[in-house]
């Protein structure tokens, strides 16, 4: 099995392994692993995106190596170029870090049954893979989930896990017709300021923590514009987490209508973790 893009890349046998320095880093590491097992890793090798790995040569650590993978090149013959090549033996292999394709899965009907489609990069029309969604599987990164094409209607934000009918995420119909992956945040801090008026005006509070009623602190039930500093952040239309949902990413956020409410009122809101 060869896997490669542009100068990276990752020739795998039983006993031996290729690898190639990197150019770039891509997205944040999983948590560290050691390769135990060569050969039954190779077969969840359609879902991985890219490896980090150290291979102990001698008495000397080859330099970390980065190896990028894509669906296309997985389904295809294909005939690597190398730089830097160095050929190990498998037991000298650790990896260090693995990443993942974001995954996504989608089901016409419920508890994972009909017709699915998979999933793996935003999409501003899922309207041709199937007409209806009752179920979902989401088997890496966070997901927003929009009712109609182009990233409009409705938001759902899920994280990583299991949701046999649409219900399980909060949703309001069976329609989906849109979605953006989110690799997890991965800061200790999260911080965010809401306004009482347009344009950062009245009262102001900042938060760092979840918020199961707005008003409660806030003493108003509107929201009116919003600072995300650090994380990310869900609004909820009402109390503890209820109603209409809103994704917010850092950035500026002068009216409502910047992060796709229909009108100011929030009634809680939490940041975005594997709930």
């Amino acid at each position: 099995m060869r896997i490669h893009e542009h100068n990276c890349c990752i020739c795998c046998t039983a006993e031996s392994v290729v690898v190639t320095e990197p150019s770039s880093l891509g997205t944040a590491p999983e948590v560290p692993q050691t390769c135990v097992c060569w050969q039954s890793w190779i077969r969840d090798m359609s879902k991985i995106s890219a490896m980090v790995c150290t291979a102990n040569i001698g008495d000397e650590d080859f330099h970390v190596c980065i190896v990028y993978i894509t669906k296309a090149l997985l389904e295809k013959p294909f005939c690597p170029v190398y730089k830097y090549p160095v050929t190990v033996t498998c037991s000298q292999l650790v990896i260090d870090a693995i990443y993942f394709f974001p995954q996504i899965i989608f089901y016409e009907d419920r508890n994972f049954q009909g017709r699915h489609y998979e999933c793996s990069s935003d999409s501003a029309d899922l309207s041709p893979y199937f007409s209806r969604c009752n179920s979902i599987r989401v088997e890496s990164d966070w997901w927003v989930l929009y009712e109609r094409p182009n990233y409009m209607g409705y938001q759902y934000v899920l994280s990583r896990g299991e949701y046999p009918e649409y219900q399980r995420w909060m949703g309001f119909n069976d329609c989906i017709k849109s979605c953006r992956s989110y690799p997890p945040y991965r800061g200790s801090t999260y911080r965010m300021k809401i306004y009482e008026r347009p344009d950062f005006g009245g009262q102001m509070m900042e938060f760092m923590d979840d918020c199961p009623s707005v008003y409660d602190h806030f003493r108003y039930r509107d929201v009116h514009s919003c600072q995300v500093m650090e994380g990310y952040w869900i609004f909820y239309e009402h109390p503890n987490y209820r109603g209409r949902q809103y994704f917010l990413r850092p950035g500026e956020y002068r009216r409502y209508s910047d992060w796709g409410g229909c009108n100011s009122m929030i009634g809680s809101f939490r940041r975005m973790r594997d709930f």
